[in-house]
């Protein structure tokens, strides 16, 4: 949905007004398929940092199109993206 201008405006929306718990399933769905085996759950990058560092890099790179793929449709002004940027900078500051 964030891919599409018009949705994601409703999910920026969305996404401003809700609280940390529902801001983290925002953000998982940019994570890509490999997080699909959380679904029933909220998984953070965090937690898969510690407890699957395996998967890690498979979500990084997903995450790392989504954003390509966002900054190429000039995309990169919804919150969702800020929030998916902070997470990434925070946990891999280098």
């Amino acid at each position: 949905m964030l891919m599409n201008k018009d949705s994601a405006q409703v999910v920026d929306y969305m996404y401003a007004t809700s609280k940390a718990p529902q801001k983290e399933t925002i953000l998982q769905e940019l994570y890509g398929g490999e997080v699909a085996v959380f679904r029933h759950t909220s998984i953070s990058l965090e937690k898969v940092h510690e407890t699957q560092p395996d998967k890690l890099e498979a979500i990084l790179e997903s995450i790392f199109d989504v954003c390509v793929k966002a900054s190429d449709k000039q995309m990169l002004q919804f919150r969702p993206f800020h929030g998916l940027l902070e997470r990434c900078l925070t946990l891999f500051p280098d």
